[in-house]
């Protein structure tokens, strides 16, 4: 007796210092997971996109050397630097605005990415705690039915219990026992799951949450939060995107200028003389300008293409607007719903359990048979299963729901 308190104390020391592995747990440690750091490196490289679009404006300035042969024993040497300026080149402004789009669409992508990570840790944990609860329901249920076995067996060998009833009852175990090994490969796929997505190792069980956080329903307004969705905006920037992109296929058909400054020496001695350089040097300004005149049609299909994605990359932000005005009009009341919802399997839970003590003890004393005993196990499995689910809806809805708020200034 002694060493079973010992040991029962030392377990529940264990629960109080370990405390399991909480949902604030998981959302608290989103920010160093794997996905997360990618999220990071995605966003830092996406952002230089206006950078890049300023290279084919940037000067170019080069030291060059050069050596001409014009008979089999005379030589022309120069040396010098050069320096090139783009001046007029309307795809390379058309780039720089693409750019700047591309860089907002970094920024944005970031933040939907960031969001959709904390719905997907939120998942990832009711997943694993639904099944961490399986199986601590069929590990129970497989000792239960196990000890109703043998004596279902020795009530059968006596003529008290009928054939049908007994095999019904062998017939739940096996399935019990099938299920909890089902479940244990299931659950250990979602451990690795859970594990990448989080970067928690799963050590310790899960905790449920006892209890849900409130939501006012009253508080979103579309108007305000649509103009600021990130996700929406998304979409805004795409089409504004596609637009450059057709203008800038449109320019391919004007002509560029490029301005060319060279300043350099001829010298027949292989070295670099700054004195030679200062006295002797030579300066040359050139301006090259070209106009396209037939490429093969190539142009004309390039209008063409960039055309039809402006059209669907339209067509996909008018789609954009009217999804997301539609639910956050409709949020309210989901959140009515998804509230009720969680009452209601919360009072089915309970119910159930009652329901599910009631009849095993009915069972044992030979009061119920053994198809309504085995219903109500059932219906308890169930509807525990059920809640821990419509907990995972509810948790996820409100986390957008407070992604919304942050958007009302």
């Amino acid at each position: 007796m002694k060493r079973l308190t010992l040991i029962l104390f030392a377990g529940l020391f264990s629960l109080i210092i370990s405390g399991g592995i909480t949902l604030q747990d998981v959302l608290d440690n989103t920010a160093a997971s794997i996905p997360r750091q990618q999220e990071d490196i995605d966003r830092s490289v996406n952002n230089k996109a206006l950078l890049s679009s300023l290279v084919g404006y940037m000067p170019r300035l080069s030291y060059y050397v050069s050596i001409d042969s014009t008979t089999n024993t005379d030589y022309a040497y120069s040396q010098g630097f050069s320096l090139s300026q783009t001046i007029v080149n309307i795809p390379y402004l058309m780039n720089i605005v693409s750019g700047k789009y591309t860089t907002d669409i970094a920024n944005l992508s970031y933040t939907v990415n960031s969001q959709n990570l904390i719905y997907d840790a939120i998942d990832k944990f009711f997943t694993l705690l639904e099944y961490q609860i399986r199986l601590e329901l069929d590990s129970m249920l497989v000792v239960n039915e196990e000890k109703n076995i043998l004596k279902a067996k020795s009530r059968f060998e006596k003529g008290i219990l009928s054939g049908r009833d007994f095999r019904n009852l062998e017939a739940n175990y096996y399935n019990i026992r099938s299920r909890l090994y089902s479940n244990q490969m299931k659950y250990n796929s979602l451990v690795s799951e859970f594990e990448i997505l989080t970067g928690i190792e799963v050590k310790e069980d899960l905790v449920e949450p006892d209890s849900v956080p409130h939501m006012e329903s009253s508080r979103i307004e579309p108007e305000e939060i649509l103009p600021v969705l990130p996700e929406y905006i998304l979409h805004q920037k795409n089409y504004a995107v596609k637009t450059v992109s057709q203008a800038n296929a449109l320019t391919e058909f004007f002509p560029t200028a490029n301005l060319s400054l060279r300043a350099g020496i001829s010298d027949s001695v292989y070295s670099f003389n700054m004195t030679d350089f200062k006295d002797n040097y030579s300066l040359s300004a050139s301006v090259n300008i070209s106009f396209p005149l037939f490429t093969g049609f190539s142009r004309t299909l390039n209008v063409i293409q960039k055309s039809g994605e402006k059209k669907k990359a339209g067509l996909e932000y008018r789609k954009a607007e009217l999804t997301y005005r539609a639910m956050l009009e409709n949020f309210p009341s989901m959140i009515k719903q998804i509230e009720a919802m969680y009452l209601s399997a919360e009072n089915a839970y309970n119910s159930q359990k009652i329901s599910f003590e009631i009849a095993s003890k009915l069972f044992e004393n030979n009061e119920l048979s053994s198809i309504d005993y085995i219903d109500a196990q059932r219906e308890y499995i169930n509807s525990r299963i059920n809640l821990i689910q419509i907990k995972n809806t509810y948790y996820q809805t409100y986390h957008r729901y407070l992604y919304y708020l942050r958007r009302i200034k």
